[in-house]
């Protein structure tokens, strides 16, 4: 999500899933599930999505330009060590 903080993800996470929770399509969901029935399910993404999205605040291209051209990747990637030799097996005693 790119928060700055984990409790920042957890509160976006807890307002979202409160908004759906408490959805017209989460209400469907259930009472089709007790009636053993297909769901009709009358949400849609294009228009339905939950009042705290976007959780992001509009940027122009400007303000992210110099925050793009800053990020670099400061960790080495992770080597892989070659696999150690099996021993081979002794010959009978």
């Amino acid at each position: 999500l790119g928060a700055d903080h984990p409790m920042e993800a957890h509160k976006l996470d807890s307002r979202m899933i409160h908004a759906l929770g408490s959805s017209p399509d989460a209400y469907e969901g259930v009472q089709s599930f007790l009636q053993k029935r297909p769901a009709k399910f009358t949400g849609r993404v294009s228009r339905d999505l939950p009042q705290p999205y976007p959780w992001w605040p509009e940027r122009t291209f400007a303000e992210a330009a110099p925050r793009a051209a800053n990020t670099r990747a400061t960790s080495k990637p992770a080597r892989n060590p070659k696999p150690k030799a099996k021993a081979k097996p002794r010959k009978g005693k």
